[in-house]
């Protein structure tokens, strides 16, 4: 059948074809993934967007309308977009869809002009375009169209020349851009979109779709893809291996950063110049009414705070590079058990990335904006609105989503994987953790519950990292968790009880009368996971000394110990305290962390608390 004209129909043929070829090799993808930063996640994130477009098309009859189809396509695919590729497919699509206009079917000569307009927009979404990229054959494949159409007698004679196009300035890419010519490979993103081409023209041949394998739960989806194949780690261990252990000082910025803005005629070049000061990688895609930002920052919170003010920020995401990049080098490493614990685990950050561990952002609201714990929100920043009495915060567990995206991230990582939590009796984090793995029931997944948090949690996490670093079998890292549990306290001391009676965890009637007597809590969380008051005192500073002599006398009813201070905006304290109790324990490295501000919101200015793990 000749094919002279491009309809939704065809269209729509095209984008599954196309969609499900890139799905089924996005494995291969993910493994020669190098640039921009070597963090194994290409093909997953083009899938994503794909499998979004291909979710929202297939709910359309085939007789849809071509601009109505494009713009279904180009909305998608701003909404299902990940990583530097995925939006740099969600703005090709964009541009396509401007190219189209209001034509219900389009000839040769208007698709070449279309693919032009695509291709054009995807480099102007980026600040700093790169050649030997995704763009580059985007370029090449559309300015081959655009001098060819008028030699080719239909659409499937079109797409099988300048497929070998596309193919070519692929096999280029490592001429143009250094990184690819030392790590022997192509630009993943390039040989990406020509999947996505080469799936397209196979359907023009035969006139035939592939089966449609698009999950119903993305995030299952996702992991799969994500498991190690064994076949495809053969063909390219030589390509990630000993070169990846270069890569770790060539990622500048820790966060690959994403949110989407929704407003009323939005100013993408004004969004542009005000975020693109923040990191590298900028991309930009959407338009008057909608505009999706990617960029790799060391500042989320910074990118969050400026977007927000262009409009209604309606989702916000962090990953962290520098995990997913340990991540890779773990399992050549051999890296045994994987470990998640949740952001109320109180740790100095040195140790997270040493040992690469896991974490599961809690949630906060802040006047109805959800932040991340630890990822979208300084400390400082947070404090700032902690103490402005005009600013209403709750606190809540994590979202499904970021829980499964950490046990997907485990299980690439390790085939074991074990995760410590937020007590019970203080959130019901643990609880959602639970539900969530015994969706994992065939693999082996092992959670528990801390029954602690702050630097309590933060002690168990450490030692158990620690086994898991020393090689221990699964069988005596699960004891000594268990017993870490047992033998892990954690003592607090309050400044005010305003946080605590705001946050509801302190009743109303009790928190009036210790205010007025200016009376505090000694607080402690032991191995039941409830918080239990261990005394009264007047004053700030009297109920610290009572709260540290407390600490102070667990630790000593053991033969070793290790100890970890936490506080909410005191360091001097914290430091006052730390010399005090390195006098008492001076073989011992007494770590100071900032509380994390998901317990702060409860806690207020001036907490301080000392965790001791004990050891027989």
């Amino acid at each position: 059948m000749t094919l002279h004209h491009l309809d939704g129909a065809l269209l729509k043929n095209l984008v599954l074809a196309g969609a499900q070829n890139v799905i089924n090799n996005q494995d291969f993808l993910n493994k020669i993934n190098v640039f921009p930063v070597p963090d194994g996640d290409t093909g997953s994130n083009m899938s994503a967007a794909f499998e979004s477009i291909a979710q929202d098309i297939l709910r359309h009859p085939d007789d849809i309308a071509l601009p109505d189809l494009c713009h279904h396509i180009a909305e998608a695919a701003l909404n299902g977009s990940r990583g530097n590729s995925g939006a740099i497919l969600a703005q090709f699509f964009q541009g396509f869809l401007q190219g189209v206009g209001q034509h219900n079917k389009i000839g040769l000569e208007k698709f070449a002009e279309t693919a032009c307009i695509a291709a054009k927009a995807a480099h102007d979404a980026i600040s700093n375009p790169v050649e030997g990229t995704i763009i580059t054959v985007m370029h090449d494949w559309a300015k081959w169209i655009n001098e060819h159409w008028d030699k080719t007698a239909s659409f499937t004679e079109l797409f099988k020349q300048s497929l070998e196009a596309a193919k070519i300035s692929v096999a280029h890419t490592p001429d143009q851009l250094k990184i690819l010519s030392v790590k022997h490979v192509v630009d993943a993103g390039a040989q990406g979109f020509y999947y996505f081409l080469q799936g397209a023209t196979e359907f023009l041949i035969t006139q035939k779709l592939p089966k449609i394998s698009i999950a119903t739960d993305i995030f299952q989806k996702n992991f799969e893809s994500n498991m190690i194949n064994p076949a495809l780690d053969q063909q390219t261990e030589h390509l990630h291996l000993a070169p990846h252990a270069t890569h770790r000082n060539d990622l500048d910025h820790q966060y690959c950063t994403e949110c989407i803005i929704h407003g009323d005629n939005l100013d993408i070049k004004s969004v542009k110049q005000k975020l693109a000061r923040w990191g590298s990688s900028f991309v930009i895609v959407g338009g008057r009414n909608k505009i999706k930002i990617h960029i790799h920052t060391n500042a989320p919170d910074k990118v969050f705070r400026d977007a927000n003010a262009f409009g209604e920020l309606l989702e916000t995401k962090a990953d962290d590079m520098w995990a997913q990049y340990r991540a890779n080098i773990n399992f050549y490493l051999n890296k045994h058990v994987a470990l998640i614990t949740d952001s109320s685990c109180n740790l100095p950050q040195e140790l997270v990335v040493k040992h690469n561990i896991i974490m599961v952002p809690l949630q906060m609201i802040i006047n109805n904006q959800v932040y991340l714990d630890k990822v979208n929100l300084s400390a400082t920043d947070f404090l700032e609105k902690l103490t402005d009495p005009d600013n209403t915060i709750t606190t809540s567990q994590p979202a499904i989503a970021d829980i499964k995206v950490a046990f997907n991230k485990g299980f690439r990582q390790s085939p074991i994987v074990i995760g410590i939590f937020l007590s019970d009796k203080l959130s019901g984090t643990y609880r959602s953790i639970n539900q969530i793995a015994k969706q994992y029931e065939e693999d082996e997944l092992y959670v528990y519950d801390s029954r602690n948090t702050t630097g309590g949690l933060g002690l168990i996490v450490l030692e158990t990292a620690k086994a898991i670093y020393e090689g221990k079998s699964v069988a005596n890292i699960k004891k000594s968790i268990l017993d870490n549990i047992a033998y892990t306290t954690t003592f607090l001391s309050f400044s005010t009880l305003k946080y605590a009676i705001k946050g509801g965890r302190v009743k109303k009637t009790s928190g009036f009368i210790a205010n007025f007597f200016n009376l505090l809590p000694v607080m402690k969380i032991a191995s039941s996971g409830k918080p239990e008051k261990i005394g009264m005192s007047f004053g700030k500073n009297a109920t610290q000394r009572k709260m540290i002599k407390a600490a102070i006398k667990y630790a000593k009813s053991f033969k070793d110990q290790e100890l970890i201070i936490t506080h909410v905006d005191c360091l001097e304290t914290a430091q006052t305290t730390q010399k005090l109790l390195q006098s008492k324990f001076p073989q011992k490295n007494i770590y100071i962390v900032e509380t994390t501000p998901i317990l702060a919101t409860h806690s207020g200015p001036g907490t301080l608390s000392i965790s001791v793990l004990g050891k027989n």
